[in-house]
């Protein structure tokens, strides 16, 4: 694999495992409104929810995520990359075409809701 391609891919990596600790808190905030709450903490806990999606929308969404994508899928080293490592920019990639279809906005409700 040419330098280029694997620098990409370990920065794309990088950003992935960035996304993946801020889902894990949101998966924290997300359980504790279910079962330890404070009767009164509803609010505050929306607010948060709201605020980290919205904040991963844009993390998962920005510009060099997707040219990142983009140099690595369409160089020509691209074959020369392993199951797994393929796999992993499948997933990146639709993840991002997904997210990039979602207007933050409309994130940032939903998760408050």
């Amino acid at each position: 694999m040419v330098d280029t391609t694997k620098a990409n891919y370990e920065t794309l990596m990088k950003k992935s495992k960035e996304l993946a600790v801020l889902q894990s808190a949101e998966s924290i905030i997300g359980w504790d409104m279910e079962t330890m709450m404070p009767p009164k903490a509803i609010t505050l806990r929306s607010e948060q929810f709201s605020l980290l999606s919205t904040i991963e929308h844009k993390m998962s969404t920005e510009p060099e995520i997707g040219n990142l994508l983009d140099k690595i899928m369409h160089h020509r080293d691209y074959s020369k990359l392993n199951e797994p490592q393929k796999r992993n920019v499948y997933l990146i990639k639709k993840h991002y075409d997904e997210q990039t279809k979602l207007p933050e906005q409309l994130v940032a409700q939903i998760a408050k809701q």
